[in-house]
C-alpha cells in the first residue's frame, strides 16, 4: 500500500512539473497595443493594432456602445492585426478592445479606441472594400443588390450590399467590367484571354477563348454574349459556343445594342461598326483620325436609336440608325477615353480629354464643370445629379456646378454605379468605395450610366 502510495505521488508531482512546464513554455500572451482607427464611415469602422506576441492562438474583440459594457463581437486567427466593423449604425459612438489568447491563458486587454461613425448624408463614405490591387472595372449589381467587380489582384469579387465578401473567383488580372445576364450569370473578361462565365454562387459555368483581351461584355435580349477581343467582334451562345465573330481591328471598344438588336462598336481604323445580329455588317461611320490611336470610348444610344460616340480626334458625334451624322461636337484636346452617357431631353454627358465634364444638348454646350481628366465614365442619378471619378477623388455635379466632392488617395478610372442611394465605384489605391448618394437610383433615361444600366446589359431595351 505504501508503495502504491508512493508511486501515486511521483505522479502527482510529474504532472505538476510537466504542466509547470508547459506554463514555462507557453505562457499567456501579451497583451496588443496601439488599436488605431484605419477609416470610419456611416456603416463601417476599420482598426488595426499590433501584433505584441509570438504564442497567440488568435485575437478577442470586444465593443461597447456605452464606454462601460462590453460584447465579443469577433474572433480572429493569430497574426491578423486588422478588423472592419460593418455592423454599426450612422452617426453613433463605439468603443474597442482587442486581447490575445492561447491555450494557456490570456492576456490583459489594449488600449480602448472611442470612434464615432460618419452621419447618413450624401457624399460621406458609407463603406469601402479593399481588393488586391488597382480597380479599373466597374462594378455592376444584380437584382439583389450583390455588388460585382473585377481587380488587377486577378479575382472577380462579389460583394453584399453592407459591404462584406460573397465569395471571389480567380479569372487572372482584369481591366473588364462584368455583365449579368437574365439568369443571373457573371461574364467578365480577362487578360488571359478568356470570357468567363460565373454562376451567383461563384462557381464557374463555362469560359471562352478569345484572342485578345475581352472588352466589357454586351448582352442581347436572348443572352448572346457580345465582346470585343483584340481584333474581333464575337458572339458567344450563352452555353459558351461562337456563333460568329466580325473583324473591326485592333481596338478598345466596348459594344452597344439597340432596340433592334443592331450592335455598335468602335473599331481600330476609326469607324464607328453597326453589325446586324447575324453578323454582316449593316453600315461603318468614320470618325475623325489621330494616328495611331485607335477608338477608345464605347458607343451610347438614346432615343430613336441614336447612337453617340467620342472620337480621339475629341469630338462627340450622333449619328443616325442609318449611319448618318446628326450633329457632332469638338471639345477641348484629343485621345477622348471616356464615353457618352444619354439624360432626358437629349442631354449628353462625357469626361472630356481636357479634364471637363461636358454638357451637350443637340451638339451645343449647356455647361461643362472642370473635373480632373480619367478615363471615368459619368452616371446619371433620378435627380438629376452627375458622378464622375477623376484623378483625385470623385465628383458630384448638377447644372455645372458642383454639389459634393469625395476625397480618395488615387485617381479613378472605374465607371461608378447607383443603387439603393449609394454611389459604387472602384480606385486605383485597390478599394471599391461606397458612398453615400443625394440621388436614389440611376435617372429614368435612354443610356444612364456606362454599358446602360446596373447589370451592365449594354442593351437599350
Amino acid at each position: 500500500m505504501k508503495s502504491m502510495k508512493f508511486l501515486y505521488l511521483i505522479a502527482v508531482l510529474a504532472a505538476i512539473f510537466v504542466l509547470s512546464g508547459c506554463v514555462l513554455l507557453f505562457p499567456p500572451p501579451i497583451a496588443p497595443t496601439n488599436l488605431k482607427l484605419i477609416w470610419k464611415a456611416s456603416n463601417g469602422i476599420a482598426l488595426s493594432w499590433h501584433d505584441s506576441s509570438a504564442n497567440e492562438k488568435g485575437f478577442k474583440i470586444e465593443r461597447s456602445t456605452n464606454g462601460a459594457t462590453f460584447l465579443h463581437i469577433k474572433t480572429l486567427s493569430s497574426n491578423v492585426t486588422t478588423f472592419t466593423d460593418l455592423t454599426v449604425k450612422p452617426d453613433s459612438t463605439y468603443t474597442y478592445r482587442v486581447k490575445a489568447y492561447n491555450f494557456s491563458g490570456i492576456s490583459k486587454w489594449s488600449n480602448t479606441l472611442d470612434v464615432r461613425t460618419l452621419p447618413l448624408i450624401p457624399g460621406n463614405l458609407k463603406w469601402k472594400f479593399k481588393t488586391g490591387d488597382r480597380i479599373y472595372s466597374s462594378p455592376a449589381i444584380d437584382a439583389n443588390g450583390t455588388l460585382y467587380v473585377g481587380s488587377e489582384d486577378g479575382n472577380l469579387y462579389a460583394i453584399n450590399p453592407d459591404g462584406s465578401l460573397k465569395w471571389k473567383f480567380q479569372i487572372g488580372q482584369t481591366l473588364s467590367s462584368p455583365a449579368i445576364d437574365s439568369n443571373d450569370v457573371v461574364y467578365i473578361g480577362s487578360e488571359k484571354g478568356y470570357l468567363y462565365a460565373i454562376n451567383s454562387d461563384g462557381t464557374l459555368k463555362w469560359k471562352f477563348q478569345t484572342v485578345g483581351t475581352p472588352s466589357c461584355p454586351a448582352i442581347g435580349a436572348t443572352d448572346t454574349i457580345y465582346i470585343r477581343a483584340g481584333s474581333d467582334l464575337y458572339a458567344i451562345d450563352s452555353d459558351g459556343s461562337l456563333k460568329w465573330k466580325y473583324p473591326i481591328g485592333l481596338a478598345f471598344s466596348s459594344p452597344a445594342i439597340d432596340s433592334n438588336g443592331v450592335i455598335y462598336i468602335g473599331g481600330a481604323d476609326w469607324h464607328l461598326y453597326a453589325i446586324n445580329p447575324d453578323g454582316s455588317l449593316k453600315w461603318k461611320f468614320k470618325t475623325g483620325v489621330i494616328f495611331s490611336v485607335p477608338l477608345i470610348s464605347s458607343p451610347s444610344i438614346g432615343t430613336s436609336n441614336t447612337v453617340y460616340m467620342a472620337s480621339v480626334d475629341g469630338n462627340l458625334y450622333a449619328i443616325t440608325p442609318n449611319g448618318t451624322l446628326l450633329w457632332k461636337y469638338k471639345m477641348n484636346g484629343v485621345k477622348t477615353q471616356s464615353s457618352a452617357v444619354v439624360g432626358n431631353g437629349n442631354d449628353i454627358y462625357i469626361g472630356g480629354p481636357d479634364g471637363n465634364l461636358y454638357a451637350v444638348n443637340n451638339g451645343v454646350l449647356k455647361w461643362k464643370y472642370p473635373s480632373t481628366y480619367t478615363s471615368s465614365v459619368p452616371t446619371i442619378g433620378e435627380d438629376g445629379i452627375v458622378y464622375i471619378g477623376g484623378i483625385d477623388g470623385f465628383y458630384a455635379v448638377k447644372d455645372g456646378v458642383l454639389v459634393w466632392k469625395f476625397q480618395t488617395s488615387d485617381r479613378i478610372d472605374s465607371n461608378p454605379m447607383i443603387g439603393d442611394s449609394v454611389i459604387y465605384v472602384g480606385c486605383d489605391d485597390g478599394y471599391l468605395y461606397a458612398i453615400n448618394s443625394d440621388s436614389k437610383d440611376l435617372a429614368n433615361s435612354p443610356w444612364p450610366a456606362f454599358h446602360h444600366d446596373h447589370s451592365h446589359s449594354g442593351r437599350q431595351k
